[in-house]
């Protein structure tokens, strides 16, 4: 499933449950995990995961998170996102990626994994799906005092 999938089935079910009452869960029930590598298992709230391509791993909560800024492809031919935690700033480098806005201010976003140019199959390319090549992360330059 990809990720416009997947935020269509959400936005669709987000519209459904405000016309219809919630529905209860059985007790026995467990949680499910999502297909998309980008889709959150929390309702906000929680942190985002980003998985770098030589294993790195860092999460982030969402409570620190500030702002978040999507700049169309233009000379580069990468679209970018630019988010803005307290300590850290992360730019997201890709395609597709005004898909990823909703989710993010929503802090829906649970996962972003970093897939490089050269390792893209036709059908990661051909998809329309959101794909990032690239992620920067670097400590946040703190305003200066006056």
């Amino acid at each position: 499933m990809s990720l416009s999938d997947y935020l269509e089935r959400r936005r669709v079910e987000t519209n459904s449950s405000e016309a219809t009452p919630p529905t209860a869960v059985p007790a026995d029930a467990k949680p499910q995990s999502s297909e998309t590598p980008h889709a959150a298992e929390k309702q906000g709230g929680g942190g985002l995961l980003l998985r770098f391509w030589n294993r790195v791993i860092w999460t982030l909560s969402w409570t620190h998170f500030m702002d978040a800024q999507f700049e169309p492809s233009v000379a580069s031919g990468a679209d970018s996102i630019r988010l803005v935690f307290a300590k850290r700033e992360i730019v997201l480098l890709g395609r597709n990626l005004a898909g990823l806005m909703e989710p993010i201010a929503r802090q829906l976003l649970g996962e972003v994994r970093e897939m490089p140019e050269g390792h893209m199959t036709p059908a990661n390319a051909e998809s329309g799906a959101p794909v990032v090549w690239e992620i920067r992360l670097c400590e946040r330059e703190r305003e200066r005092a006056k």
